[in-house]
């Protein structure tokens, strides 16, 4: 806590109040400020009693606050500005990826064709025998019935 000792005399400044109202804030923030020395105040009277704040203090507080704003609004534009640029890398490497993976499922593709293309031929061909041969077999037996009943 930096409080100025009551024998040394400020010249005068603001109450409590006052340097809230100055500050925006709420009294209860300034007595927290005076106590964590942000702001140095003078203690007047015994116990709880009331603090003077010279006007450096308030005006020191401000800019430093100021300035503080300023270079956080500066912080979060370059980390935005940071992450935009990773994010603009890692989306391009993802395209080349996918551009690759196109390429390779299409050459897989190539691949499956070619190797199934003779495999469904001799699957189409055994079939057609058979469908050949059976209905031979089926003309056959008529043929032979019809001869029988001719004959017979």
């Amino acid at each position: 806590m930096r409080i100025t000792p009551t024998g040394t005399h400020m010249t005068e400044g603001l109450t409590i109040r006052e340097a809230a109202s100055a500050l925006g804030v709420s009294h209860d923030t300034v007595r927290r400020m005076i106590r964590d020395g942000r702001i140095k105040a003078e203690k007047r009277g015994p116990g709880r009693g009331k603090y003077t704040i010279p006007e450096s203090e308030i005006s020191t507080f401000r800019s430093t606050r100021e300035l503080v704003t300023v270079n956080r609004q500066v912080d979060v534009t370059e980390f935005i500005q940071r992450q935009n640029l990773e994010l603009k890398k890692e989306l391009q490497e993802l395209c080349e990826a996918v551009k690759m993976l196109v390429v390779e499922v299409a050459a897989l593709r190539r691949d499956e064709a070619v190797q199934t293309q003779p495999a469904a031929e001799h699957i189409k061909s055994e079939v057609r025998d058979q469908e050949e041969s059976s209905l031979w077999g089926r003309l056959k037996a008529r043929w032979l019935k019809w001869r029988t009943e001719k004959r017979g």
